[in-house]
């Protein structure tokens, strides 16, 4: 499996665990030399108000930026271990 798969199913668990949740992913820079941001946009309901916001790299996995409501993330996460945590830390908290 592909980190991009991962991160995929990583989100739509987010998803189905967080019923009304949402989330958007898009390239935020690209170089074209093997430098590309992606941006991971978790939208909660019912009015699609932004409650998380992740940045990171594609290439290596490493995350430049992480707020997510109330989460605070350890250092130099990559983005899967960052999306299993906010999965498990969104278990014990009300997001809305």
């Amino acid at each position: 499996m592909t980190d991009k798969e991962q991160i995929l199913l990583l989100l739509k668990r987010f998803s189905t665990e967080n019923s009304g949740f949402s989330w958007s992913l898009h390239c935020r820079y690209s170089d074209g030399m093997g430098t590309t941001i992606n941006e991971i946009c978790i939208l909660a309901p019912p009015d699609k108000r932004a409650v998380g916001i992740l940045t990171y790299q594609v290439e290596t996995g490493k995350v430049f930026f992480c707020s997510f409501k109330g989460y605070v993330p350890t250092p130099s996460q990559d983005i899967i271990e960052l999306l299993e945590e906010i999965i498990y830390y969104s278990r014990g908290y009300s997001l809305n």
